[in-house]
């Protein structure tokens, strides 16, 4: 019985953030009392399945280790390229945008090759993919280069993003959560943050798989108002109390 249980919170809690006032919540549902929930989410934790966070927040950690960026290539391809596709079509000519770094940023660098923009970026996978065609002008950030990850970053890189006025930057991210946007290495975050001052209209590519994980880091809350939209895949899998919190912010979820 106690297993059962421990299982289907841990269930609700991949489904969607969980907060400690929700206690008396679970009480009732699983007909027990607040201090046996509490054990149940104790041994939870301590087993490392989930993470209590500041402000009773109680997420999922079991997926906080990024995959390789080659092997994110080959998740959720379908998904991935129909976001690419949505994200190329709010595009217009003669755009300077940001291309960040991450697998689905990618998907839409092989639509931009032949688009008459400009595209900042930092990330090498990004400049080799548009470097393939003939009108894009690739603009790389510069700074010093991740060997495993191939993006470019620090003090140069951040200080660079302030000479531009982007008309719309397409942010990577490695969770999505019913407050804000998070990843998972703060050098990379820092520049997102930067990027996101310095941009008319930002836009989140990410499939629905990232409302479900769990990154460290936090990039912006919903609250600054500092994302115009999100693009992402099959949003009806999505739990929506997340969904209708991020829409009351006035950012367009585009599916």
């Amino acid at each position: 019985m106690k297993e059962k249980r421990q299982k289907e919170i841990l269930d609700i809690i991949e489904q969607r953030e969980l907060f400690q006032y929700q206690i008396k919540e679970l009480s009732d549902k699983f007909n027990v009392s607040e201090m046996t929930i509490r054990r149940d989410i104790s041994q939870l934790e301590k087993n490392g399945l989930i993470k209590k966070l500041f402000g009773g927040k109680i997420v999922r950690t079991s997926r906080q280790n990024e995959p390789n960026y080659k092997l994110r290539m080959y998740e959720q391809t379908k998904e991935k390229e129909m976001i690419a596709t949505i994200a190329n079509n709010i595009i217009n000519d003669g755009d300077i945008i940001f291309l960040d770094i991450g697998s689905t940023c990618h998907y839409l660098a092989r639509k931009l090759k032949d688009r008459n923009i400009s595209v900042v970026t930092n990330w090498i996978p990004n400049i080799i993919e548009l470097a393939k065609g003939d009108n894009v002008k690739i603009i790389n950030i510069g700074g010093n280069i991740d060997k495993k990850e191939l993006h470019s970053g620090g003090i140069a890189a951040y200080e660079r993003i302030g000479n531009f006025n982007f008309n719309k930057a397409f942010i990577g991210v490695g969770s999505i959560s019913i407050n804000g946007i998070y990843d998972y290495r703060l050098e990379i975050v820092e520049l997102k943050k930067r990027v996101l001052n310095f941009s008319k209209e930002v836009i989140v590519l990410a499939d629905n798989t990232k409302f479900f994980k769990f990154a460290p880091i936090l990039i912006s809350k919903f609250e600054e108002r500092l994302i115009n939209k999100i693009i992402t895949s099959d949003i009806g899998k999505v739990h929506k109390e997340i969904i209708d919190n991020i829409k009351n912010f006035g950012i367009d979820i585009i599916s």
